[in-house]
């Protein structure tokens, strides 16, 4: 669009879902030393810490004049769907959600027990994205966990989802996790699996 004598660039905008695995094994030592303290890890404190960093990169582009939307679906057994995780966020307000990886139960490492129900967060990130979707122009998930499912997922209703609806599903598997089951979810090539 040309404004008087530069230009007027448009961003695209961003929702952008975390969802979070909290089971019970992601409180366990990951093996990995990511600051030197703590030293040696859980699987949910590197995962915070990866959270953060891309977290950053969004929370540069709104600095740069676009628009992003964070929210998040924590799972176990169950999704943690009480305040804070029902709420939205901006990048910068998305911070303190996470956690800081360095400290003991904060944001998402507090939540850590319970089984890995995929089921019931896949259902939640599709209700989320169902009442969201015409609010950005591009709508991409991050799926992490560091295990197989717990239920049995009905993984063609969500990838018929989103994949109508050009939702974006990164899925990253975390420590020993296997791809199996991942890259079910997973629509951008197959999962990734991050071991260090």
């Amino acid at each position: 669009v040309l404004v008087g004598s530069g230009f007027s660039e448009t961003f695209p905008s961003f929702n952008i879902v975390y969802v979070v695995d909290v089971s019970g094994s992601m409180g366990t030592s990951s093996g990995v030393n990511i600051g030197g303290t703590p030293a040696n890890e859980t699987y949910i404190q590197v995962t915070q810490a990866a959270l953060q960093n891309l977290n950053s990169i969004y929370g540069d582009y709104v600095a740069q004049g676009g628009q992003v939307t964070v929210h998040f679906v924590p799972f176990d057994s169950a999704v943690h769907a009480a305040a804070p995780y029902n709420a939205n966020y901006t990048p910068a307000g998305a911070v303190s959600i996470i956690g800081d990886y360095t400290i003991a139960n904060s944001g998402l490492s507090a939540l850590v027990g319970g089984g890995t129900n995929y089921g019931n967060a896949l259902t939640a990130t599709e209700n989320w994205l169902t009442a969201n979707l015409g609010n950005a122009d591009q709508n991409i998930v991050y799926f992490l966990s560091d295990g197989a499912p717990s239920d049995t997922p009905n993984y063609a209703a969500f990838e018929t989802f989103v994949n109508s609806n050009g939702v974006l599903v990164n899925a990253v598997g975390i420590g020993n996790a296997t791809a199996t089951s991942l890259n079910q979810i997973d629509n951008t090539g197959g999962a990734e699996i991050v071991t260090n």
